[in-house]
């Protein structure tokens, strides 16, 4: 057998790739719900689809046969697969009931794993439910005729039930067979005439069996190949009563495959497989209910997004503008503090410095005593500290009472709207699959988009470098201090006395130096003297990012539904769904992404 395109298996291929995006919408949809229920709705739909992928992997392309035995039906299937096992079972009696299935072994890898089903009951005439089912579960149906009468009257009862009731045009083949009864096979051109003159005759005949316009659609369409399955009946398989496999021998293959012409019926067959297939497993009814269940979870999705855009989002998004002013007012505020902060500094810095410079032997204990504390520095730690908090606690805290009065109020507006949700209980009549808990989701989430802070209180303003290694050295000269207090001034204690003086005054400076070095980086002070500013920053972002994700939910709805209806409707659809970039709007981050310095250092540089 030549190499030949496996329709059967590039186009389950193809459809399992299709039924991936298909969970994967799933996937997607199960992560935008609010509702808890419909997340496990999804879920199981998508477990229901990996169960149908599995049943599709492990199927057969079944090809069901019609026609009188003696027109060459075994013939046909052993030719079809290049080879005739012994244990080939078609039908000598065509008034049999009986419904026979084959699934042969060690088929050539072109040749899609099939299982071929005889009918021989339908001359009988013989329509029974058990022989529809299996012409309607079959994938391709072969019907087999001879050329020397193809479709004799008898056969118009057949060809109208299967045809006109069960509408199977798209997937019948008719195989005129035994063209060498007829012609000379082994000449092309004889061959090739006849071949018209034969398809001809079935085609009138069909027509006249279905009663239909010879030129109608259906007809001019019908699927016809001409054969010979078995030339001159030289034999395809050793019966044990004398007949031999002359064909299918390695040494007569090429040959047969020449005269025999079986590779148009495969190639038909592949064809046929290509066009009908996927609506075929579309039309699955484990896939159909799937589909259906999707279809009812989708639009609870989207009832349940247009109720957050409509009540919820809103309220919430002016909320996060709000904040976002209260923030940016209390950004001007403590940029405008820092100044007369520094000048308080600098005035605490120049009396210590002065009072140290003024000292005596006899008094530099008590400018310690007064002015830093012995020992850690407490009194000068704690003098900075008031100073500091004189400057930048309020703002904070107020900000701080602020945003969390605007949060409440902001929670109180949505209340307001879900309230008008809740009493439009109309609405959650017509919302098929949409709990109840539905109208609460929009409460939370101010909390869900992350706006919910726990503000930190002021606290203890811990300054890295004054605390972590300043303070230290003012402490060494302190206890430098200790040893000249009082001592007897000459000249070794002059300068041991200096020395003690100017450490400590270094020491003095360099801390005031640490902080106005903390106070003139903005990075530095929002992170020293008001994190709560990055941390308010950073939530506010998350929220817009989130909002700007359920907008885009309204199209993901919109989009996912117009998709599966096409790919119900057969259509070569891609059901991925391509996110757009989140355009940027009034609330949206007012910057391409987040600098090391963060949204309010970019906007202390317009006060430079």
């Amino acid at each position: 057998m030549s190499t030949n395109e496996n329709a059967f298996s590039a186009e389950t291929l193809k459809f399992m790739g299709k039924l991936d995006q298909f969970s994967d919408l799933l996937k997607q949809a199960k992560e935008k719900t609010l509702n808890d229920e419909l997340k496990v709705s999804f879920q199981k739909s998508m477990d229901k689809v990996e169960a149908l992928k599995a049943s599709i992997q492990s199927g057969k392309l079944k090809i069901a046969l019609v026609g009188a035995f003696s027109d060459g039906k075994t013939s046909t299937v052993a030719g079809f697969l290049g080879h005739a096992d012994s244990n080939m079972k078609i039908a000598e009696e065509e008034s049999s009931d009986e419904v026979i299935e084959y699934a042969p072994q060690n088929i050539d890898a072109d040749v899609p794993p099939c299982v071929f089903v005889d009918t021989p009951g339908l001359f009988g005439q013989k329509f029974s439910s058990v022989t529809e089912n299996y012409i309607s579960e079959a994938h391709v149906i072969l019907y087999i005729v001879a050329a020397t009468n193809p479709l004799k009257d008898s056969h118009k009862e057949t060809v109208a039930w299967l045809m006109n009731k069960l509408k199977k045009f798209d997937n019948t083949i008719f195989v005129i067979n035994r063209m060498d009864d007829v012609c000379d096979y082994t000449d092309p051109d004889d061959f090739a005439a006849k071949e018209v003159h034969k398809k001809n005759f079935l085609v009138e005949n069909v027509s006249r069996f279905c009663g239909l316009d010879a030129n109608s659609g259906k007809i001019k369409n019908l699927n016809i190949v001409c054969i010979s399955s078995d030339p001159e009946g030289k034999g395809l398989q050793d019966n044990g009563a004398g007949r031999k496999n002359y064909w299918l021998t390695p040494e007569k293959r090429e040959q047969y495959e020449k005269y025999s012409r079986m590779q148009n019926l495969r190639d038909m067959v592949n064809s046929v497989v290509k066009e009908i297939l996927p609506q075929k497993l579309i039309q699955d009814t484990a896939l159909t209910a799937i589909i259906e269940e999707s279809k009812v979870n989708l639009q609870a999705l989207d009832y349940e997004q247009r109720e957050l855009n409509q009540a919820v989002i809103p309220e919430t998004k002016n909320t996060v503008e709000v904040l976002e002013r209260d923030l940016n007012n209390a950004c001007t505020d403590l940029k405008r503090e820092i100044r007369p902060c520094r000048e308080e500094l600098l005035a605490l810095e120049r009396r210590i410095v002065s009072k140290i410079d003024s000292s005596t032997p006899d008094t530099l204990q008590s400018v310690v005593d007064d002015e830093i504390g012995s020992g850690s520095a407490y009194k000068l730690e704690g003098n900075i500290q008031d100073i500091l908090k004189d400057h930048f606690e309020g703002i904070v805290s107020t900000t701080c009472q602020k945003i969390q009065a605007d949060l409440d109020v902001g929670s109180k507006n949505i209340d307001a709207a879900l309230g008008l949700v809740k009493g439009g209980a109309r609405l959650l009549k017509k919302a098929d699959g949409i709990d109840k808990a539905m109208i609460f989701a929009g409460r939370d989430l101010l909390g869900k988009v992350g706006i919910a802070i726990k503000f930190k209180p002021w606290g203890a303003v811990k300054l890295a470098n004054f605390a972590g290694k300043t303070l230290p050295v003012v402490g060494a000269a302190v206890s430098l201090v200790a040893d000249v207090a009082g001592i007897i001034m000459n000249k070794a204690n002059e300068e041991k006395f200096r020395k003690a003086q100017l450490n400590l005054k270094q020491g003095i400076q360099d801390a005031f130096k640490d902080i106005y070095l903390q106070l003139n980086d903005e990075s530095i002070f929002f992170q020293t003297f008001a994190p709560q500013v990055y941390e308010i920053e950073n939530q506010i972002d998350q929220a817009k990012q989130v909002l700007l994700s359920y907008q885009e939910n309204e199209r993901f709805c919109s989009e996912v539904q117009k998709k599966m209806l096409a790919f119900w409707k057969g259509e070569d659809v891609d059901l991925t769904f391509e996110k757009k970039p989140l355009a940027k709007d009034k609330y949206s981050p007012s910057r391409e992404e987040p600098s090391k310095k963060g949204f309010f250092a970019s906007l202390f540089g317009r006060f430079r």
